[in-house]
């Protein structure tokens, strides 16, 4: 079976909010996360991306992006050498459109794991946690 068929049927047996749903990961694993959100129909309430990006360069994939899940928190932990970097800009303005609040949670780096104090932060963005919140 796909997550597709999967997800479902794992939250009708879990007592969860599904309104307080994130999804997430690092690299290839955010990027799944992005595609979920518009793939399976739920009300995602995040995503975690780490390393991650929508998955384009094209200028025609920013001109009509996918219909990322409208709403989300994204937060997007980087690693300020990071080669994702290069369409944060792009992807932001895209998910912007579909009405999400985007974050952008830096640390020195590259493509790797972050340190847990830039998890820390961004997690508690996504739960929205104010006092963790950079201006």
């Amino acid at each position: 079976m796909r997550f597709r068929e999967v997800f479902p049927m794992l939250l009708s047996r879990l007592k969860i909010d599904p309104k307080k749903i994130f999804m997430g990961g690092n690299s290839g694993a955010a990027l799944r996360a992005f595609r979920y959100s518009y793939q399976i129909d739920w009300p995602w309430a995040g995503i975690y991306s780490n390393g991650g990006w929508l998955g384009s360069t094209s200028p025609a994939f920013y001109a009509n992006p996918p219909m990322y899940r409208a709403g989300m928190r994204v937060a997007i932990v980087n690693g300020d050498k990071d080669h994702a970097n290069r369409t944060i800009d792009k992807d932001t303005q895209a998910l912007l459109k579909r009405k999400c609040k985007v974050a952008l949670f830096a640390f020195e780096g590259g493509h790797q794991k972050p340190p847990t104090t830039a998890q820390e932060k961004a997690f508690s963005w996504l739960l929205e946690r104010e006092e963790f919140i950079e201006e």
